[in-house]
């Protein structure tokens, strides 16, 4: 993993789903990134915003309460340009219409190995 340079690497967390939430965040933290992590997109866009947090990837479900996914992305968008983002979802990509096929996407459920190739192959593309 440290050839990837996790330790250098700031990831945000975004899952109304306290229990899949935590096990992602100790997860990646195990792996060395900083991570942060946010019950909605409300308090993810608080994080995000605040420019000490050095945020290079943000995971995130894609429904969840209080802004959808696609609205919350793009609101991410316009305060961090350059993020990468993984979204995550119960449903198919296919349930999610506006996602072109090059859009980084893990489906739930997931293994860790699945969510750590993920995350490596989305900081990769950055």
């Amino acid at each position: 993993m440290g050839e990837h340079g996790a330790g250098s690497k700031g990831i945000l967390v975004v899952d109304d789903d306290d229990v899949l939430r935590s096990m992602i965040t100790e997860h990646l933290r195990d792996l060395g990134y900083s991570v942060w992590e946010a019950a909605d997109p409300v308090a993810a866009l608080d994080i995000a915003g605040n420019a000490a947090q050095k945020v290079d990837l943000v995971v995130t479900d894609l429904v969840m309460p209080k802004m959808s996914g696609p609205h919350f992305v793009e609101r991410l968008r316009e305060m961090r340009p350059n993020v990468q983002i993984l979204r995550v979802s119960g449903y198919p990509r296919q349930h999610h219409p506006r996602l072109s096929a090059d859009v980084p996407f893990l489906q739930k459920p997931f293994t860790l190995e699945a969510l750590e190739e993920a995350v490596r192959s989305a900081l990769d593309a950055g």
